[in-house]
């Protein structure tokens, strides 16, 4: 199981781990074995639970789903987010980073670099960015 300072694509750094859990979890061995492979990955840990409490409300609202069914609509979450270029229109208002490195701050990779264009930061400010899910292989965009 990868650690969580192995990536292997370093411009989708979620979308095999993420892979690897699905395979888990369609195997029919038990809780246990999934469980420990989560464990062993702190960054998918991570945002698993978190993306446990952003979703926990609109979960309660419909069924009281197993945590099977969570992780499943976790793993769709970031292969989508792995794999799904955003499109034109989202880009022309997102702020643009320039001068950027890849960096790990914990257990997730991050952008560094000098935003423009950003509608809390303002312009010409050094930040790191949230943990990122892929980048344009042009490196471009």
């Amino acid at each position: 199981m990868m650690n969580s300072m192995s990536y292997q694509d370093p411009r989708r750094p979620f979308l095999g781990r993420s892979e690897n859990l699905k395979e888990l979890l369609g195997r029919s061995r038990g809780d246990d074995d999934l469980l420990a492979a989560l464990d062993a990955d702190r960054a998918m840990t991570g945002m698993f639970r978190q993306f446990q409490q952003e979703m926990a409300l609109t979960w309660l609202q419909t069924h009281r789903p197993d945590w099977h069914e969570q992780l499943e609509e976790f793993l769709a979450h970031v292969k989508g987010l792995s794999s799904i270029l955003p499109t034109e229109s989202i880009l022309e208002d997102a702020p643009v980073l320039s001068e950027w490195c890849a960096v790990h701050l914990g257990a997730y990779p991050h952008l560094f670099g000098q935003v423009s264009g950003h509608p809390r930061l303002g312009d010409q400010r050094y930040i790191a960015t949230s943990p990122y899910f892929q980048i344009h292989p042009s490196g471009n965009a």
